[in-house]
């Protein structure tokens, strides 16, 4: 399962870059433009088939994940904080296959089946944001209810060993967006060493 991020900030031919990531078999990509106005998200929505909006996931935006029916919301770590435990399981429970970063292991325990997704991160040494080193390579903690997507510093030379390290998926960012005319080639790559790394798990599995 692979998922891709959107870069932060506008990228020229992002809308079309985006169809051709979701019609490559892309899982999930996520709309997250931390300085977008709702208007703004709108405008960028217009632009993509909307075949495909049950595949595109929203950052914080409720109101435009119904207006919409995307696939789900991404929780940004801000917003969960701004609700009371029983206010977020209400609102998550509100709007079906939500999910959300961790940064903790804490963070998964405490979240583990009230999102049907978590975002573990950093996993590698991040490609987008310097400095931002990985924390949590080898065999992922155990998840009960939620599935364990991979983040940070994910790209065509790491992302096999995820499914052997009790990953679900992994979700992409920087690898995609930093050379954008490259992003679908970047994204076979990936779906290439993914496949890998699952035969790699099955094989050891049966070992």
């Amino acid at each position: 399962m692979i998922w891709v991020f959107t870069a932060p900030q506008p990228v020229k031919g992002e809308t079309e870059i985006i169809k051709d990531l979701l019609q490559a078999g892309v899982q999930k990509v996520v709309l997250r433009k931390p300085d977008y106005t709702a208007q703004q998200y709108t405008a960028m929505l217009e632009k993509i088939d909307p075949k495909f909006y049950r595949q595109i996931i929203i950052r914080d935006n409720c109101w435009l994940y119904k207006s919409f029916r995307l696939g789900g919301v991404h929780w940004s770590r801000a917003n969960r904080a701004l609700l009371t435990p029983p206010q977020l399981q209400k609102w998550v429970s509100n709007h079906p296959h939500s999910s959300t970063g961790v940064h903790a292991l804490s963070e998964i325990t405490a979240l583990d089946g009230l999102f049907n997704y978590l975002m573990l991160s950093p996993v590698f040494n991040s490609i987008s944001k310097t400095g931002y080193e990985g924390r949590f390579t080898g065999i992922a903690p155990t998840v009960k209810y939620s599935r364990l997507l991979a983040l940070g510093g994910v790209n065509e030379q790491n992302i096999n060993l995820l499914p052997c390290w009790n990953f679900s998926g992994a979700a992409v960012l920087g690898c995609i967006w930093q050379h954008p005319a490259q992003a679908l080639n970047k994204l076979q790559q990936l779906q290439r060493q993914w496949k890998m790394g699952m035969e790699k798990k099955m094989e050891n599995e049966t070992k």
